[in-house]
């Protein structure tokens, strides 16, 4: 549950950080990560490498002559021991297949909020493991110890909004 939690999280995070700004080929610096609507004519030529009908093409920036640009596309992804690797395929798009062309950028409020709803999530967790009662002790008539029972909440995003605004 957590687990799965945890990702959901980390994954809402990340695609929440970037956003994509519209560009011309003439502000483009090398290594910088693009998307570029294309043509269908040009997409369907695209299809032999990227496998599909893709209308919308996204890889980082190499360079550009007068009548085409150079883009790195990611093809596939595979483990190789514990590294992911990624091999990229070098196209040449003209200019004149683009429809639209955008620049990747790291958004400073989006990573913020995040960060501040990932950090406020994490405090509330700790604070309700520490505030708990873990049990234990000595039934009332004697008996003996008993052994400490820690009860884990179950976390929804229900409950800690509630426990967050009680406070």
């Amino acid at each position: 549950m957590r687990r799965s939690l945890l990702v959901i999280a980390a994954t809402v995070c990340v695609a929440g950080c970037h956003t994509f700004h519209p560009t011309s080929v003439a502000d483009l610096t090398p290594g910088e990560d693009i998307r570029a609507r294309i043509t269908g004519a040009f997409s369907d030529s695209l299809s032999t490498i990227l496998g599909g009908d893709t209308r919308i093409v996204e890889g980082s920036y190499v360079e550009s002559t007068r009548s085409s640009v150079f883009i790195d596309i990611p093809v596939s992804s595979a483990y190789r021991g514990m590294r992911l690797q990624t091999l990229s395929q070098r196209v040449e798009v003209p200019t004149t297949a683009f429809l639209e062309l955008e620049r990747k950028q790291r958004s400073r409020a989006r990573t913020g909020l995040a960060l501040g709803a990932a950090v406020t999530a994490s405090i509330a967790i700790i604070i309700s493991q520490l505030s708990g009662d873990t049990g234990g002790g000595v039934p009332p008539g004697g008996g003996g110890p008993v052994d400490a029972v820690v009860n884990t909440p179950s976390v929804s995003l229900g409950n800690l909004l509630a426990w967050v605004w009680s406070r």
